[in-house]
């Protein structure tokens, strides 16, 4: 394929190839008037299908004057790369199931529309029932946060073209509301929610932002250059989730009672360390850059976790349960 050019393909020539390429393919001779019909083109329309083939795609088509026909010189080829079995179909569902919880975001159209050029493939063929799939599957990832449309298609160029960005941000924790100057370097999906890391200018380092939490975001006429020393893996390689500092905390808890069975179904990072107990309990061990998710994570526990470790993370556990309290006093 190596003539192949890049051409914008409508979803209607993108159909009359894979039914042109499949009755070639099989062997079925079909000729021009054949396809016109079963198609509902013209014949000329079918002429240039072919020759769309043959150049953009290298398509070895010749007419058989014997079969009235067209075939494919070399066997072997075919024009779709994709071939979906039973397996597959599967996976396509279980995705399309995923995906409906991301409905109502500003990227959701970005699925549908390649869900649907799957489809128009397969001519239709390609069909998943989702009460079906309710019978026997179900997903919950849980609240997603909203991200305008502007904001998600601004920053994706952004990111794609290296164009630096200005942004109106506003602080998780303060809620302190900036202005800043931002190279996207990597957008990442976390637990549902969208975030950008990037270079920013007014903190001069790389940083991690919460997409919902851009109230406005503009390109600017400036462009920039993703240093060789960054790497996404390299960056989150100590942090529990998506938070990130420049510290590093060796972490220690005990796990009891139900939730020792819960903890033992998974690892939570790559750093885990699990040593379990003479009395059913299990230490855990993180070597970790932030304590913001582990905080939290710990609180959800409740009485079955216990921090040993570091001293100011025990603190401020101990610090918020009494604060908890006081709210039943």
């Amino acid at each position: 394929m190596s003539k192949q050019k890049n051409t914008t393909v409508s979803k209607s020539l993108l159909k009359r190839i894979a039914v042109i390429d499949r009755e070639i393919g099989q062997k079925r001779f079909p000729n021009k008037e054949r396809l016109a019909n079963h198609l509902d083109v013209s014949e000329k329309t079918i002429q240039r299908d072919i020759e769309f083939m043959k150049f953009e795609y290298d398509a070895p088509i010749e007419f058989d004057k014997k079969h009235l026909g067209f075939y494919y010189t070399d066997e072997r080829f075919r024009m779709n790369p994709l071939t979906v079995d039973a397996s597959d179909f599967l996976a396509i569902a279980v995705t399309e199931k995923v995906l409906e919880q991301y409905k109502n975001s500003p990227y959701s159209k970005y699925f549908k529309s390649f869900y649907k050029k799957i489809a128009n493939i397969y001519e239709g063929k390609l069909s998943v029932s989702i009460a079906d799939i309710d019978k026997i599957l179900s997903f919950y990832i849980g609240p997603v946060r909203y991200v305008s449309e502007e904001v998600m298609e601004t920053t994706e160029r952004g990111l794609r073209e290296n164009i630096r960005c200005k942004m109106i941000y506003t602080t998780g924790w303060s809620g302190t509301v900036s202005e800043r100057l931002i190279d996207v370097y990597h957008m990442k999906n976390h637990y549902g929610d969208w975030y950008i890391i990037g270079h920013c200018h007014k903190a001069n380092q790389v940083k991690v932002f919460a997409m919902s939490r851009i109230k406005e975001i503009k390109l600017t006429n400036q462009h920039f250059e993703v240093p060789d020393s960054f790497n996404i893996e390299n960056y989150f390689a100590d942090s529990f989730g998506i938070f990130e500092s420049k510290q590093t905390y060796n972490v220690k808890m005990k796990i009891m009672n139900d939730s020792v069975r819960y903890i033992k179904e998974k690892k939570r990072h790559s750093s885990e360390k699990m040593t379990e107990q003479k009395d059913g309990s299990v230490i855990l061990e993180y070597k970790v850059n932030d304590l913001t998710e582990l905080f939290m994570w710990a609180l959800s526990l409740g009485k079955d976790c216990e921090v040993i470790q570091p001293k100011e993370f025990r603190e401020l556990i101990i610090k918020e349960l009494k604060d908890a309290i006081t709210n039943y006093k």
